[in-house]
């Protein structure tokens, strides 16, 4: 209740600007030491927090298509001729007289079988083993290429998204920069710092009505 009566309320209620600067979250007495990236889908410490989120909105600057090459019309039809736009990776390949579902020899997981097949037909693959069968169905795994016949890892793929900050003209010292690319890309918003944005009060402003010159709200229902 306010000193000068239960009927007295500010005119105007708002006086000065309530815009908040940082996140309502955030408390002066925190003690935890980690926090948590949705982003990355992990804790980090406080210490490299600000490390980290400086490494995803860079990443997420350089995913802007104006960062892209701007080829002209001509360009892009010049590469669609040459069957070089939107390469993208093949996981199988198939000819005539030959098919192969997996030509990458990745690791094959989950398959319901195998089927038979007849050696020097249209069905033969690289796949095909001493017994003539190959795996069908399911899913590649493509962190481990095996050998399709033993199931023998070959080589382990490990996925590195990191790279110096000179492979994308990155300016300042040289550092490494990794970027998840399950990370959805967006447009940040600016973030405006306002000096009337302070919780001190308007010393001086004008439109302040004394509380005296106020009626008592309970009088005047009297």
């Amino acid at each position: 209740m306010s000193c000068l009566g239960p009927g007295y309320n500010p005119n105007p209620t708002r006086a000065w600007s309530r815009v908040q600067s940082q996140c309502t979250y955030l408390s002066p007495d925190e003690t935890a030491t980690t926090a948590y990236v949705p982003f990355l889908k992990k804790s980090v410490p406080l210490e490299n927090l600000q490390y980290e989120l400086s490494m995803i909105n860079k990443g997420n600057v350089l995913q802007y298509k104006c960062n892209s090459a701007n080829i002209t019309k001509s360009q892009k039809y010049s590469l669609i001729a040459k069957g070089a736009w939107n390469r993208k990776k093949v996981w199988a390949t198939q000819t005539q007289n030959y098919s192969n579902p997996n030509s990458n020899s990745l690791q094959r997981i989950n398959y319901p079988g195998v089927i038979s097949v007849n050696p020097g037909t249209s069905q033969q693959a690289a796949e095909l083993c001493q017994n003539n069968t190959i795996p069908d169905g399911g899913s590649l795994n493509c962190n481990l290429i095996v050998n399709q016949c033993t199931g023998a890892v070959i080589q382990k793929c490990v996925n590195n998204n990191c790279f110096p900050t000179s492979s994308s003209d990155v300016p300042g010292p040289i550092i490494g920069l990794c970027y998840n690319n399950n990370i959805q890309t967006w447009y940040p918003k600016p973030r405006y710092y306002m000096n009337n944005s302070l919780n001190k009060f308007p010393e001086g402003y004008k439109g302040f009505v004394s509380a005296n010159s106020i009626p008592n709200a309970n009088k005047t229902a009297l």
